[in-house]
């Protein structure tokens, strides 16, 4: 019957219905296609839970961890991908240098396959009191920017990052979890590796400006990290600041006078190695406030 039916039908097609069915045809191919492709994105970057709680029983997940493929840069050869952590309302996580308390975020991809190196780039970070000190994270769900080189090119890239982290409400709670993706040349996910390079900030040598802000200089005397910054960074602004093993920075200070022609000094206590001097210091500062954030390696001397 259903045959039978087909053929009266196909019996009283025109020409003009045939182009259109042909169009149909073509246009579904297509959209098919474009369905697969994000198909094999979404199958490449697994979620994975990463609470401690088990599963059921309304126990909410505070953290979740996910790997985006996102292209590859025609003109250095690296893969791109985006790595996620997820967070659920009201928890939090922490940048590289997580201030008083925390856990650092890590990454390690010894585990992957023709790879010869990962850069990973952190997002500016925000400073919050939670609870017994000033930490240094995120309050919201954050993406780094991940560039990857092939050992091999010309040969797909298996991505095995094992993340580690923290995450907190009212006490830290350390996690740990393994994302996998397949980076070839894939379509990437539109915007995401654009939307994710934005939050970055800018690099620039010391008092180069950028977005009107600059790391103008430093100088240490006994316990104190004077920096001087160029611009306007407001009232919110802040200063990050991190240095070799051994060198702890804490909660900058603003000096209540101003630079001479616009700018604020920030005075930030240092507990340093016994013995360690200017001399042996270089450091990395960031800051927030102004359009963009600036990122800055800066060389110490003494005042």
């Amino acid at each position: 019957m259903i045959s039978g039916f087909w053929r009266l039908q196909s019996r009283g097609h025109s020409r003009g219905t045939q182009w259109r069915g042909a169009r149909l045809c073509r246009l579904l191919g297509l959209a098919f296609a474009a369905w697969c492709a994000w198909a094999a994105v979404a199958a490449s970057s697994p979620l994975l839970s990463t609470s401690r709680s088990a599963p059921g029983g309304g126990r909410e997940t505070p953290g979740q961890v996910r790997l985006f493929p996102a292209g590859r840069d025609e003109a250095t050869g690296r893969y791109r991908a985006v790595a996620e952590i997820a967070l659920a309302d009201g928890y939090k996580t922490y940048w590289r240098e997580p201030g008083d308390s925390g856990v650092p975020t890590t990454f390690d991809w010894a585990g992957s396959g023709n790879v010869a190196d990962v850069q990973v780039r952190y997002p500016a970070p925000e400073r919050f009191f939670d609870g017994s000190g000033h930490a240094i994270g995120y309050l919201r769900t954050v993406r780094f920017p991940l560039e990857v080189a092939p050992a091999a090119a010309g040969r797909p890239v298996e991505l095995r990052l094992d993340v580690d982290f923290g995450v907190c409400r009212e006490i830290c709670i350390p996690e740990q979890a393994t994302v996998t993706a397949t980076l070839s040349d894939i379509v990437q996910i539109a915007g995401l590796w654009e939307d994710a390079v934005a939050l970055l900030p800018a690099t620039v040598e010391p008092g180069e400006t950028a977005s009107g802000v600059a790391v103008a200089s430093g100088s240490l005397d006994g316990d104190s990290l004077r920096l001087s910054i160029a611009g306007d960074i407001g009232e919110g602004g802040d200063v990050f600041v991190e240095g070799p093993p051994g060198w702890q920075f804490g909660r900058p200070q603003r000096e209540a006078r101003s630079m001479p022609g616009g700018g604020t000094v920030f005075i930030v206590p240092v507990r340093h190695p016994a013995g360690a001097g200017p001399a042996d210091l270089t450091v990395t500062v960031t800051v927030t406030g102004g359009v963009r954030p600036v990122e800055t390696r800066l060389r110490i001397g003494a005042p």
